[in-house]
């Protein structure tokens, strides 16, 4: 590669560089910093402690490990969840002949475009989870289906399975998107041959 195309690229790259090293790794460096101190956040004062605040956190903070289980049951279950719903979705947008597809596929993506606006999302779905006139639990009561309606940002275990509902419409669009294309980059002899060999749907 000649100099002046390296000095192109990096004169391109240098501002998404600067904005990451200011707003990202340097707060990110001067926090790890910090966790071996003790201060009130109200003053330049600082107390050396090593590694007791880490200590403190491992041993004897309950709230953490509840906070870690929480981040296990959302990234594993949600996770899971819209992987195998994305490939359904995938499959069905890719080979099944549906009137409408177009549609119901701009449906299941608009989610992508919907959360780049975070506030926007956080809001609506706080008033779809509100537990008085919230949609959902208005939805359930009109069923029939009293027994469901629940505080579900009121309590801990209630609140997770809501974040999970969210992340859950958030994200299966984006993963869907991305099997759609791979699904049908798979050459179509490869069905062909698996139909010929008695393999169903």
């Amino acid at each position: 590669m000649r100099k002046g195309s390296k000095v192109i690229i990096f004169s391109f790259l240098a501002p998404a560089l600067l904005l990451y090293v200011t707003f990202f790794l340097y707060p990110a460096i001067d926090a790890f910093r910090l966790s071996f101190y003790s201060s009130s956040g109200f003053s330049r004062e600082m107390t050396y402690l090593g590694l007791a605040n880490f200590k403190e956190l491992l041993f004897h903070d309950s709230l953490f490990w509840s906070s870690v289980l929480n981040t296990f049951i959302i990234v594993v279950a949600d996770g899971f969840l819209i992987f195998v719903f994305a490939l359904f979705l995938a499959m069905v947008f890719s080979r099944a002949r549906i009137k409408g597809k177009g549609f119901f596929k701009a449906i299941i993506i608009l989610p992508i475009a919907i959360s780049e606006i975070g506030i926007g999302i956080g809001i609506g779905w706080s008033f779809i989870f509100n537990s008085r006139w919230g949609l959902l639990n208005s939805t359930l009561r009109k069923i029939g289906l009293e027994q469901l309606a629940k505080p579900w940002l009121g309590f801990p275990e209630y609140t997770v399975l809501a974040i999970c509902m969210v992340i859950f419409w958030s994200y299966v669009g984006f993963y869907t998107v991305i099997l759609i294309a791979g699904v049908e980059s798979i050459p179509i002899m490869y069905e062909e041959a698996a139909r010929i060999d008695g393999a169903g749907k």
